[in-house]
């Protein structure tokens, strides 16, 4: 007979607290990112509420027609535009970024406590159990490689997600930019 519920209640234990405190950070980020996000949308609200206010003074304050009507064809500044696009970009790619470290750290690390969960209850096994062992530890080694794996493709996703993410905006901005010089001339 060999003892394992100790060992077992620990692991649990063990993978309780590391589910929890994964809820945590990933909450934690999440609120973060929200607050971020939240700011980002007042900030650019106030600065086009105070575009559209200088905007409407030039118009009531238009001396001729000729100065009406200049003020009244007026563009709206895409500069708050593309600031606000740029910045949206950023907050989506750090929130993407930090949930996938604490995604990959909380794999890693139940990774870890399986695998010395393992070798606490293979010390236990009775005699004759060597093969059952080997072939535990083995598909243990190649869970981890296949973890590795993942981590390696999740990074690579993730830069490729954040090159695609600046990408993207550098081509609204060169597009916006062009409109406006069009307009202008």
């Amino acid at each position: 007979m060999f003892s394992v519920p100790e060992p077992l209640s620990t692991a649990s234990k063990a993978s309780l607290d590391a589910q929890l405190n994964l809820l945590r950070a990933a909450g934690s980020q999440s609120l973060e990112q929200s607050a971020r996000l939240l700011d980002l949308q007042l900030s650019t609200f106030r600065q086009g509420l105070d575009e559209q206010s200088r905007r409407t003074r030039e118009v009531m304050h238009a001396a001729d027609p000729q100065a009406f009507w200049q003020a009244v064809s007026q563009q709206p500044d895409t500069g708050i535009w593309l600031n606000y696009s740029k910045q949206l970009t950023a907050i989506a790619s750090a929130s993407q970024s930090e949930l996938t470290k604490i995604a990959n750290q909380q794999a890693q690390d139940t990774l870890e406590k399986s695998l010395a969960l393992f070798d606490v209850l293979s010390k236990n096994l009775p005699q004759g159990s060597e093969p059952w062992v080997a072939v535990m530890r083995s598909g243990s080694h190649q869970a981890a490689a296949q973890l590795e794996n993942f981590q390696k493709l999740t990074r690579d996703l993730a830069e490729s997600f954040e090159a695609n993410l600046n990408q993207a905006g550098a081509q609204v901005e060169k597009a916006v930019k062009a409109a406006s010089a069009m307009k202008k001339s």
